[in-house]
């Protein structure tokens, strides 16, 4: 267990919040939704202006992959007003990270090689208890920014601004290696996998090896990479992105069997 592992999640929630956190749910949930049809008024009153007009948003223009950081970078302030992801926007190739950091996490390898600027603070901590060395709650602790970070974002505009910037995402994939990729369907898979991750109850036992720590049950330490950088994140963190996670894929019919 490396000291400092970065939770699979923290790059979901970046690919799925600042560009596109909740996109699947909103679709789906509103394109069967009829046209709202205008009412005839029937006042005979003076017509008066909207104080308040919401004039609908400019649509953005897709930038080339190579020079979207900066257009990537305007835009964080419209999905959250968590002072954090402008921090992690101040990095370069922004999509082509996340998306290899998502691929990763599909399948089942360690995402942190790609976003090595979201390590968390601190150290990895084990703690005496009794005969049993577990995690110490200081190392949970260390995700309780990213957990806040992912439930700060508004759901709403990032629908809007991950369908309008989807081609960046499908051509920084495709650029991976995958020709005709569909960038949905692998962020599918990994939201799947990592809602495979079962949710501790007891207090998660660690053992020390050569050159880390690994988990005492069997079960916990066979599964992958992706799965136990989300153990990590502690069983309070995970139940409210789980929770989270587990909408999203109901909603797009996503089953937590599915890889």
């Amino acid at each position: 267990m490396p000291r400092q592992a970065l939770s699979p999640l923290v790059i979901a929630l970046v690919i799925l919040g600042v560009l596109g956190s909740g996109a699947f749910i909103y679709y789906q949930m509103t394109k069967d939704l009829p046209t709202p049809q205008p009412v005839a008024s029937t006042s005979e009153g003076p017509d008066f202006e909207d104080d308040d007009p919401s004039p609908a948003p400019a649509a953005i223009q897709v930038p080339p992959l190579d020079a979207s950081d900066e257009v990537i970078r305007s835009l964080v302030d419209q999905v959250s007003e968590h002072p954090q992801l402008v921090r992690w926007a101040v990095n370069d190739d922004l999509v082509r990270r996340f998306v290899a950091a998502i691929d990763s996490t599909a399948r089942g390898d360690s995402p942190r090689s790609h976003v090595t600027f979201m390590v968390p603070q601190g150290a990895f901590q084990a703690e005496r208890q009794q005969q049993d060395l577990v995690i110490d709650d200081a190392s949970f602790s260390r995700y309780d920014l990213m957990t806040q970070v992912f439930l700060s974002l508004d759901t709403a505009t990032s629908v809007r601004l991950y369908r309008q910037l989807e081609p960046l995402f499908d051509e920084a994939y495709q650029d991976l290696g995958y020709p005709g990729g569909d960038f949905d369907n692998v962020l599918q898979k990994a939201i799947a996998h990592l809602l495979k991750t079962p949710i501790p109850e007891d207090p998660l036992e660690v053992e020390k090896g050569v050159r880390s720590y690994r988990f005492s049950d069997p079960v916990l330490e066979n599964l992958s990479p992706a799965q136990k950088h989300y153990l990590r994140m502690g069983a309070g963190n995970m139940r409210q992105l789980h929770a989270k996670l587990r909408l999203m894929a109901t909603t797009l019919e996503l089953s937590q069997q599915n890889e």
